[in-house]
C-alpha cells in the first residue's frame, strides 16, 4: 500500500455541486472524477497511444464492472479550511470573468449558482492498494497535471475552481513542486518529452499539445481570470468590427447564412455548440456538444498568480461523423486534422504577442 498526500490551493471560486445538487460542496467523488480525467490525459504519452492498454490500466486502477473495486481510495483531509458556500460571488460582476463563467449566473439577474469562495487549501490523501510502482507513478503524474493545468467544478476548463499544487508527498517522501512561474513553465514542458506526435483519440497531453504561462503584473488570481476573459471575449468577437477582425472574420455569415458553401466557421475549434446570437447555433451533427480543447487555469505561485493556457488537440469528432450543422440546418463536413485547430493556435499567438499578458517563456510552437 502506497499513500500520496497532496495539498492544493483553490485559487478561483469553485462552483462544484453538492450531493443534493444545490449547495456547493467539496466531495471526494468529484476529486476522483477529475483525477481520472487527468490520469487519462497523461496515459496517452505513458503508454504511447495504446488505447487497449490505457483502458485496461484505467480499469485496474480506478475500477470497472469487469475489474471490480477501485485500487485508489480518495480521502479529503482536514476540511475545516473549506469555506462556507455563498451565492452571487462578486467575480461574476467582472466583465471578463462573467464571460468565462457563462451559465453560472442567471440571465435575468435572479441569482447565481452556489460556490466555494477562494482562496483556501485542501489536502487530499490517496491510498493505492495493491498497485505496482508504475501504477503509483501514473497516479502521481495525474495529481501533478491536475495541480498545474486543471480544476474542479462547473467551468473548470475556463479557469474556475483552479487547483494549484502546493505540496506533495509520496510514500512518506516530500516531492518537489513548482514554486515560481518559471519553474511551473519548465515542469509543464517536460510533459511533452517522448510524447507521441500523432493526434490523440481523446483529450490528452501529446506531442501536439501546447501551453503558455502568462503573467499579468501583480494582479490577484481573480483579476488574472478576469483579464484572461477579457482577452478571450475580444478575440472571439473579432468579426464584429475593429482591428481584431482579421482571423475570424466571416464566421457569422457562414454560420447564419451558409455563405460561402463548403466551409465551416473557424471558431468551432474552440468547442461546440457555438452561439452566434438569437439562438442561432452551430453544433456537431448528431451530437450535443464537443468540449473545448482550450483549457484555462489560474495558478498561484510564490511570485504571484499566473494564467496557464493549454491547447490539448485530439480527434475533434468521432470517425465518420465529422460534420457540423449550421444555424440554417445546412450540414458541413469538417477536417478533424491539425488544420482545424489553427484558429486556436492563432489565439495562443495573440496572447503571446499582442495581449496585455507577459509570457514567461514560449514552450510549444
Amino acid at each position: 500500500m502506497t499513500e500520496i498526500e497532496a495539498t492544493f490551493r483553490v485559487t478561483t471560486p469553485m462552483f462544484c455541486g453538492g450531493a443534493n445538487g444545490q449547495s456547493a460542496e467539496l466531495r471526494a467523488a468529484s476529486f476522483k472524477g477529475v483525477l481520472r480525467f487527468w490520469w487519462r490525459a497523461c496515459a496517452w504519452s505513458r503508454y504511447q497511444g495504446d488505447l487497449e492498454r490505457i483502458q485496461a490500466e484505467e480499469a485496474r486502477l480506478f475500477g470497472s464492472p469487469d475489474t471490480g473495486q477501485s485500487q485508489v481510495w480518495v480521502r479529503l483531509e482536514d476540511t475545516r479550511a473549506v469555506p462556507s458556500p455563498r451565492e452571487d460571488h462578486e467575480v461574476l460582476r467582472l466583465q471578463g470573468a462573467k464571460y468565462l463563467g457563462f451559465g453560472l449566473k442567471q440571465f435575468d439577474g435572479s441569482g447565481a449558482r452556489s460556490c466555494l469562495p477562494d482562496p483556501f487549501d485542501v489536502r487530499v490523501r490517496l491510498v493505492c492498494r495493491r498497485v505496482d510502482r508504475e501504477g503509483v507513478e501514473s497516479v502521481e503524474d495525474a495529481v501533478r497535471a491536475l495541480g498545474m493545468l486543471g480544476g474542479m467544478g462547473a467551468r473548470s476548463r475556463r479557469g474556475y475552481g483552479s487547483l494549484s499544487l502546493a505540496a506533495l508527498r509520496v510514500a512518506g517522501e516530500d516531492r518537489s513542486v513548482p514554486a515560481t512561474a518559471s519553474e511551473l513553465d519548465a515542469a509543464l514542458g517536460r510533459w511533452y518529452d517522448g510524447a507521441p506526435t500523432s493526434l490523440p483519440e481523446y483529450t490528452a497531453l501529446s506531442g501536439q499539445s501546447r501551453h503558455l504561462v502568462l503573467r499579468c503584473g501583480k494582479a490577484k488570481a481573480t483579476e488574472v481570470l478576469n483579464q484572461l476573459g477579457m482577452e478571450y471575449a475580444g478575440y472571439r468577437r473579432r468579426d464584429r468590427g475593429g482591428w481584431r477582425s482579421k482571423k475570424l472574420v466571416g464566421d457569422h455569415t457562414i454560420a447564419v447564412e451558409g455563405r460561402p458553401p463548403g466551409v465551416h466557421p473557424k471558431r468551432i475549434a474552440f468547442g461546440l455548440p457555438v452561439n452566434f446570437g438569437n439562438g442561432e447555433l452551430v453544433k456537431p451533427a448528431g451530437h450535443d456538444r464537443r468540449a473545448s480543447p482550450l483549457l484555462f487555469h489560474i495558478h498561484q505561485c510564490d511570485d504571484g498568480a499566473v494564467a496557464v493556457v493549454s491547447l490539448l488537440p485530439a480527434r475533434f469528432l468521432p470517425e465518420g461523423k465529422s460534420a457540423v450543422t449550421l444555424a440554417n440546418n445546412d450540414r458541413r463536413p469538417i477536417d478533424s486534422g491539425d488544420a482545424l485547430y489553427q484558429s486556436v493556435v492563432d489565439f495562443l499567438d495573440y496572447l503571446e504577442h499582442e495581449s496585455d499578458f507577459t509570457p514567461v517563456r514560449q514552450v510549444r510552437r
